[in-house]
């Protein structure tokens, strides 16, 4: 490969992975998460305060940051400027890598197109959550510690930087597991003096500043408890797979080989020292997480991938320049890998827009709506929980009880949504109070077929308002003996009807849903638009 055309195509695959995901913004599917983080910054958006009046399991302060975006809209195209957000913040992320790989004295640009191009960090940091923001604080303690400033401006930067961490998520504890091991292995491995207590002192206590700080917000407004809760409470739970410990077993030999390794390499001591001090981290951040950290999910790696790709450009280049046509050629395949798993050809966010659509439609502002992590976006949930892993587990294992359906029952909720990934308990009761309704279900109950002038009877489980439903039009009817044409409010409990004609195919729906006008489906009887009250 000639030299012009080794500068070149790097920045040809640059700009090719840039235009790729801006084009995914508006085609890769959503995950789960997106609207769940979505729900909660309309809900600062909106007056409403995270943990008191909207439960997540995060710490606030990605929220609060994206907020403002929800603040004057509820057009479900907000889905998409939520994803724009993240382009800057991936723009810090690569500035952050190529600063550091530039300290390692690695090709700092093959480094950065390595670690932007790892498929799984590519497509994570594409999507709207709050580990875009988190990596940037990661990568900016590391930048922080390797800086050349006088050490207790230095330990007090780093020390921000995982503060910052920390008031966005508090798994930022492995950010400190990893540094604190890392520091030991390198004053290990390179015979370097110890930190003084000065400097660990002021890291730990500029580390503390920002969760403290929220922390103490929370209490003074009253909120602590359900503060707690959510960002240490609800996380807390035995872990799924305790034979996972075994991979430190495992990885333990292989880590300390490559550490050692770099450890040994002939170079400035100083150099030497920043190499293994990042190798360490990256390793052991690995190591404990996939050994120790309770439940797993493929965004706690993220922080990870960058470091791998260091190390990665690191040994592509640094001791073997002419080996950067091959790293170059390496992340070419990443994109390739990218496209295929993304499949931008196919429009896989259309079916999130379109249930943000259709709920939108079908209900007010003031009508709760079931979901699973808020997938509605702009509108309340009846249920306070977020069914996720770490609630499905806590299910499991009694640390929580199933109310869904009492919740359901209770609130009137009449829109439900994605209901198939609920607990056994609560699909059975959507599926006897629940109709389904496009891509939804709303409140309603099918009839079996009614004779003219013979009274049959009901059970009403969500209370609220109802028209009785055949043949594509709202009939006249005579419930609790009380001639209805209409809308009738039904209360929870058993009702009578009665028809003047044979009824072979009668349905009780919402009556918001018939307002409205939306298109749906109901199983067998086909369409059910165009009825008029």
């Amino acid at each position: 490969m000639t030299d012009r055309v080794t500068k070149l195509l790097p920045w040809l695959v640059a700009a090719s992975a840039a235009a790729l995901r801006v084009l995914l913004i508006f085609r890769y599917r959503f995950d789960s998460d997106e609207p769940q983080h979505m729900h909660v910054a309309w809900g600062w958006a909106h007056g409403l305060v995270q943990h008191r009046d909207l439960f997540d399991n995060h710490m606030p302060l990605f929220h609060i940051v994206t907020s403002p975006l929800f603040r004057f809209s509820e057009d479900p195209r907000l889905l998409f400027a939520a994803r724009l957000l993240m382009l800057p913040l991936f723009a810090i992320t690569l500035m952050l890598v190529w600063e550091i790989a530039s300290r390692l004295e690695f090709d700092p640009l093959t480094s950065t197109l390595l670690a932007a191009l790892v498929p799984p960090f590519y497509l994570g940091t594409l999507e709207y959550r709050t580990d875009d923001l988190w990596v940037v604080f990661w990568l900016a303690m590391i930048l922080a510690l390797l800086s050349s400033a006088p050490r207790l401006r230095r330990a007090a930067w780093a020390g921000i930087f995982l503060g910052l961490a920390f008031a966005v998520s508090l798994k930022s504890i492995l950010f400190l597991c990893a540094v604190g091991a890392a520091t030991a292995i390198t004053l290990l491995l390179t015979r370097t003096a110890a930190p003084r207590l000065s400097s660990i002192a002021v890291f730990l206590g500029s580390a503390c500043t920002p969760p403290l700080l929220i922390a103490g917000l929370y209490a003074l407004s009253g909120s602590w408890k359900p503060f707690f809760y959510d960002v240490v409470g609800h996380n807390i739970v035995p872990a799924e797979h305790t034979w996972r410990m075994f991979w430190f077993i495992a990885g333990y030999p292989v880590a300390r080989f490559v550490v050692t390794r770099i450890a040994r390499s002939d170079g400035d001591p100083s150099l030497v020292r920043r190499r293994v001090f990042i190798a360490a981290a990256a390793l052991s951040y690995f190591l404990v997480l996939i050994s120790f950290w309770p439940i797993l999910n493929l965004e706690t790696f993220l922080p990870f991938y960058p470091l791998l790709a260091l190390g990665a450009a690191g040994l592509l280049t640094s001791w073997r320049p002419e080996r950067r046509a091959v790293a170059i050629l390496c992340a070419a395949a990443q994109v390739v890998v990218i496209v295929v798993v993304a499949s931008p050809w196919k429009d896989r966010a259309e079916e999130e827009i379109a249930l943000v659509e259709e709920v939108l439609s079908l209900t007010r502002i003031e009508d709760p709506v079931m979901d699973l992590k808020g997938e509605c976006v702009f509108r309340h949930r009846s249920y306070p929980l977020v069914i996720e892993s770490l609630t499905n587990h806590r299910l499991r294992l009694g640390m929580l009880r199933d109310e869904i359906a009492g919740v359901l029952a209770q609130t009137a909720t009449h829109v439900v949504a994605n209901y198939e990934r609920l607990t056994p308990a609560a699909r059975s009761f959507v599926e006897r109070n629940y109709l389904e309704w496009g891509r939804v279900r709303v409140a309603g109950k099918r009839l079996p077929p009614l004779q003219p002038g013979t009274q049959s009877s009901f059970t009403i489980e969500v209370p609220g308002p109802y028209v009785f439903v055949s043949e594509r039009r709202a009939m006249r009817v005579i419930i609790d003996a009380t001639e209805r044409n209409g809308e009738v409010a039904l209360a929870r409990g058993r009702h009578t009807i009665r028809v003047p004609a044979l009824v072979p195919d009668g349905a009780l729906v919402w009556a918001g849903a018939m307002r409205m006008g939306l298109m749906g489906r109901m199983g067998p009887m086909g369409p059910m638009g165009g009825y008029h009250l």
